[in-house]
């Protein structure tokens, strides 16, 4: 079976900057997760700041467009365990357990 390489990535709803106010950006996320979330007071507010998700989304998008465009694969550092399973996986061959 083909593998498809993914890259999954989290973003916080924070406004931009928000990672400098520290303890107090997670006290924010901590409190909307154990009292809002999947709770009926759970709906969108207009007021939200999502300038730090719109951040986030942007570098998403210049790194995929990034890897989209590029030529060659990424792959393992040489010396990295996982890196002759790449190249025989590349090759066609099956990988060994």
């Amino acid at each position: 079976m083909e593998t498809i390489p993914e890259i999954r990535l989290m973003t916080r709803f924070m406004p931009t900057g928000a990672h400098a106010a520290g303890e107090l950006a997670s006290k924010i996320a901590a409190e909307g997760i154990s009292h809002r979330y999947h709770k009926p007071s759970d709906e969108f507010d207009p007021n939200w700041d999502l300038s730090g998700a719109m951040e986030d989304l942007e570098l998403y998008f210049d790194v995929g467009l990034m890897l989209a465009m590029e030529r060659g694969f990424p792959n393992w550092r040489p010396g990295n365990e996982f890196r002759a399973i790449r190249e025989q996986s590349r090759a066609g061959g099956a990988a060994s357990q």
